[in-house]
């Protein structure tokens, strides 16, 4: 490639950007996907509780300075789950989008490999 084709690639990516910029869902969508991800990287700095420590005295206790969204009815700290829980649903989210591209791909692609591998 030369340095011609990079300059209009960086140039196209640009536009694009600023086209994405302006549609405001878009950008209150990214958002939220960069504070989830965010969130789901940072889990051992955001919780002061590890999300499976039971404490039974403290059991349904409502939210205060400790635990931020309170405990459940085991004792254990919701917002620590739900934090780490976000971990899981991205490698979740992740592993469905791998599987369907790859089927997808495969399903698209078939067609061609039979038509190719025939002797005309």
């Amino acid at each position: 490639m030369d340095t011609y084709a990079i300059k209009y690639q960086l140039i196209e990516i640009g536009q694009q950007f600023r086209e994405f910029s302006r549609n405001k869902t878009a950008m209150f969508g990214l958002l939220l996907l960069l504070t989830f991800l965010l969130m789901a990287f940072c889990a051992p700095l955001l919780v002061s509780h590890p999300p499976g420590d039971m404490n039974p005295a403290i059991r349904l206790s409502p939210p205060d300075s400790e635990y931020l969204f309170g405990t459940d009815r085991f004792g254990r700290d919701i917002f620590s789950r739900i934090i780490y829980g976000a971990r899981v649903s991205l490698g979740v989210g992740l592993s469905v989008v791998m599987i369907t591209t790859v089927c997808g791909f495969s399903w698209d692609c078939w067609p061609v490999i039979f038509v190719l591998s025939m002797k005309f």
